[in-house]
């Protein structure tokens, strides 16, 4: 069979939809799950654009699913979908995302990682659970993404979307469809939503699709499709259809939801230790120290650090490789600041003799600022030949924004605010290699405290040793709360 299983008594389907299927069906309701087969009692859905469909290709065989954007560049799916047992798809299928709401029209998007599964998942009792899958693109995919449950589900009505099969018997071809419905009695791994005796149901070709419902004013998926009990006669999808909870699969969600770390990294305290002494690179080790007015607190991604303004600072071991001499670098990181009327630095490594090279990030007026410099005269980085680049947007409002600054080896400076280039600047590249520590949350520490003092909150501050791209920083900020992949 291609895609179905069979109990005692009932069919149960595992519902994506199969063209060009070469294994032999044993009975009718088996071979109409071979048909080009969207869900039962919806109407056509022309939004949605982060519902998509995922088609495995291999050999003449072709199964489509349908899956959610819950990240720049990832898919969530189930299992079966990508690679669970029993799967149409194998090592060796080939994967795309479609987007759009007409699978004969939709946009394209490759898929060259290996789809990511829960390998505890098996068809062979399905009511176990474990039916999440994950493709993970190489590129952004430009949809916005939907957020996804993590906590308990509660009562309400649910909405469902699929590119799937619009009756019964398993009929319709790949358009996407969504219909308002019902869920029962849960259990600890799934929701069982719709049926045919509430006039709405998932059904073939919706597998990995979600159930949405509103939660704190946004809708939310809290499931991804799985399985169906047919009639064992022509009709494949009549039971509620058992979907994945995702609130228990919370882990895997955010593993898919993460973007991966771009290469070249040279330092990353993500400040989720919780450590009052030590905070932890987790890239290389420049672990830092932790001095006075400085606590963990909510980030934007987890926990992060939080600076008094005054004396609070981590501090990191000078080291060589935190030194770029004029070549590329790139300093990102997440902050938030209440309003300010002075400069304040979060990010700063500043020789306190002259001639004061130094990388150096920073607010100034509710701007950022961001250079690598010397005082070669008397300028520090302020006079008319040592400017630094300054954003065109203020982000001292209280609210956390993506930040990130990149020095080209050609002394081209980039500054992005939110995944949007927003200031450019083009300067000779001076060398700012210097043997003090790195400071997050200040510019310098001495003898007279810490020098501009950051108030506010900083996290998953990024170090690179080259100029990200526009795309990868964009992928960063759409990951939002999930992060880089840790």
């Amino acid at each position: 069979m291609c895609t179905a299983a069979r109990l005692a008594g009932p069919v149960v389907v595992c519902f994506y939809f199969v063209t060009g299927c070469t294994e032999s069906a044993t009975d009718s309701s088996d071979r109409l799950v071979s048909e080009t087969q969207p869900i039962i009692g919806g109407g056509r859905d022309f939004g949605d654009r982060a519902v998509v469909a995922i088609r495995a290709t291999t050999g003449s065989n072709v199964c489509t699913c349908t899956g959610t954007v819950i990240g720049p560049r990832s898919v969530l799916t189930a299992a079966h979908c990508v690679g669970g047992k029993p799967s149409c798809a194998t090592s060796s299928s080939s994967f795309e995302v479609l987007v759009g709401s007409d699978l004969s029209v939709a946009e394209s998007h490759t898929v060259s990682h290996p789809p990511e599964f829960d390998q505890a998942y098996d068809n062979a009792d399905p009511f176990q659970g474990h039916d999440i899958g994950c493709v993970r693109l190489d590129t952004n995919i430009g949809v916005p993404a939907l957020p996804y449950n993590r906590n308990s589900v509660g009562a309400g009505s649910v909405r469902i979307v699929g590119f799937g099969a619009d009756t019964p018997i398993g009929t319709g071809a790949g358009v996407k469809r969504t219909a308002i419905t019902t869920f029962g009695a849960l259990t600890a791994n799934l929701i069982p939503v719709g049926g045919i005796s509430t006039g709405q149901d998932q059904c073939v070709g919706d597998s990995g699709g979600p159930t949405l419902q509103t939660i704190d004013g946004a809708e939310r998926i809290i499931g991804v499709g799985s399985f169906v009990f047919g009639d064992g006669r022509r009709r494949l999808c009549v039971s509620p259809t058992w979907n994945t909870r995702v609130d228990a699969y919370k882990e895997f969600a955010d593993r898919c939801a993460c973007v991966p770390p771009p290469d070249g990294m040279v330092a990353w305290w993500p400040g989720d230790d919780n450590n009052p002494q030590i905070a932890t690179d987790i890239a290389r080790h420049h672990d830092g120290s932790l001095f006075g007015g400085v606590t963990y607190t909510d980030g934007e991604v987890s926990r992060a650090f939080s600076f008094d303004g005054a004396t609070g600072h981590v501090s990191v071991p000078d080291a060589t490789d935190l030194n770029f001499g004029v070549s590329d670098v790139t300093v990102e990181a997440w902050i938030k600041a209440p309003p300010e009327a002075g400069p304040q630095t979060f990010f700063g490594k500043e020789e306190q003799t002259y001639p004061y090279p130094s990388i150096i990030f920073r607010l100034n007026d509710g701007t950022l600022n961001f250079f690598v410099t010397d005082c070669g005269t008397g300028a520090c980085g302020f006079g008319a030949s040592r400017l630094p680049v300054v954003s065109s947007r203020r982000v001292d409002d209280g609210v956390f924004h993506h930040v990130a600054g990149i020095r080209h080896s050609d002394g081209r400076y980039e500054l992005f605010v939110d995944g949007q280039l927003d200031g450019t600047r083009q300067e000779p590249a001076r060398n700012g290699d210097n043997t003090t520590s790195l400071l997050l949350g200040g510019q310098s520490s001495s003898g007279q405290g810490v020098q501009l003092p950051f108030t506010g909150v900083v996290d998953e501050a990024t170090l690179y040793s080259r100029a990200l791209s526009a795309d990868e920083i964009q992928g960063i900020f759409a990951a939002g709360s999930a992060g880089k992949c840790k």
